[in-house]
């Protein structure tokens, strides 16, 4: 259980491991990055660590590590970090 490893580990610290497809689609210069040896150039990064005021989506309240395991490469891709990424809601 990673989320709570997570949580016990750091303090205030969350795993998710998705976003809402829907999310992703309507706002993809959020939830993808560039990754070279994909057919698009472009890899989705679902999975996400998060810190701070886990229910707020106050940029100065919360932050946000953005991420996917690449399996071919057999790496983790860190696509984002920063300030809570747009969503459907914000």
């Amino acid at each position: 259980d990673l989320d709570r490893r997570l949580g016990e580990a750091i303090g205030g610290w969350h795993y998710s491991a998705h976003q809402k497809e829907s999310t992703m689609k309507a706002l993809k210069e959020w939830y993808q990055c560039p990754w070279e040896a994909s057919e698009t150039g472009k890899i989705w990064i679902p999975e996400h660590l998060k810190g701070g005021a886990t229910r707020s989506r106050r940029p100065e309240e919360s932050i946000r590590i953005a991420f996917a395991w690449e399996p071919d490469a057999k790496k983790v891709v860190i696509g984002f970090i920063g300030q809570h990424q747009e969503n459907t809601k914000s």
